[in-house]
């Protein structure tokens, strides 16, 4: 499950924690519509971006993916998990 998508505000006050930075509740929301730094990709990249103006928990954000039949998935899987080991706690929300 996506933790940003699942608890953004918990996830956000995490970042900021962990890299020193003041947390800003305006963070949680944006103007929807192209902003200059999407440069020429974001016609084709951000189209859902551009309509959002804020965070939404997807309605398959508990699904897993199907997993691909493919020799250095079991390795990837691995590192994955290695990796979230280090990922930053964040409440669940209720």
């Amino acid at each position: 499950m996506d933790q940003l998508s699942r608890a953004p505000e918990a996830t956000l006050m995490a970042i900021c924690e962990a890299l020193g930075l003041p947390y800003d509740p305006a963070m949680l929301r944006w103007p929807a519509g192209p902003h200059p730094s999407d440069g020429v990709w974001g016609p084709h990249w951000y189209t859902k971006t551009w309509d959002s103006t804020g965070f939404v928990v997807s309605p398959h954000a508990d699904v897993e993916p199907p997993r691909p039949d493919a020799d250095y998935l079991e390795e990837a899987v691995e590192i994955y998990h290695r990796l979230r080991e280090h990922a930053l706690a964040v409440p669940e929300r209720r």
